[in-house]
């Protein structure tokens, strides 16, 4: 994670995950058109949350929160999941709370767009519930559909720039951070970031622990 400021604060966060897939993962991430080493997108801050509009198979726009915790992409209403008649694989047992069980399907054709040119391929997949059991949009103090993360933290270093309210995403192999940031390790478990630190505590014993870095 890095970090700087220039005028208005600006805080970059910059991701580059590049892990295998599995079951729930497509073949192939996003992607930045062929000779872009970087692409720039617009986002919206609901509650501190950073949610990106992503259209799904160039049919329907949909909010979804950008979280570095979330390994497949979630769509919280199947009526657009319907409405855009995906291909579900599969129905997933998710969880439970009392006497309700939660289910979701595995979408297996869901392309993502996040401008015309930052896309998946067409045979994407997804996450989408059966029922919207998260209440996103509580949350979030307004209408979301969902949550990203690993699909896009996947394949580029992301910079969160907060003045600006956008996102870059730049090619790994490219990227060149400017002058004033500053690297901390970070292990990636099970397609989430952590970073350590120690903790002083009032009795000054001294520990060292692990913190998930979030943005959702």
């Amino acid at each position: 994670m890095k970090n700087t400021q220039r005028g208005n604060r600006l805080f970059a966060l910059l991701f580059c995950l590049i892990l295998g897939t599995n079951s729930l993962q497509a073949q192939f991430g996003f992607s930045l058109p062929q000779g872009e080493e970087s692409v720039e997108i617009p986002y919206q801050n609901f509650n501190n949350l950073i949610v990106l509009e992503v259209t799904l198979k160039n049919k329907v726009t949909v909010n979804l929160i950008l979280d570095t915790s979330i390994e497949h992409t979630i769509l919280t209403e199947k009526a657009v999941g319907d409405f855009l008649n995906f291909r579900y694989a599969r129905k997933v047992k998710l969880g439970q709370s009392d006497d309700q069980i939660f289910y979701g399907h595995v979408a297996i054709d869901a392309q993502m767009s996040l401008s015309d040119s930052v896309k998946t391929a067409e045979m994407s997949s997804i996450l989408v519930l059966e029922t919207d059991y998260l209440n996103l949009a509580g949350v979030a103090g307004s209408k979301v559909h969902g949550l990203i993360g690993y699909d896009i933290f996947k394949s580029f270093v992301v910079e969160v720039d907060q003045g600006k309210s956008v996102i870059r995403l730049h090619k790994p192999e490219s990227f060149q951070p400017t002058k004033g940031y500053q690297e901390f390790p970070m292990q990636v478990v099970e397609r989430k970031p952590f970073i350590t630190t120690e903790i002083v505590f009032e009795s000054w014993e001294k520990r060292k622990m692990n913190f998930m870095i979030k943005t959702g």
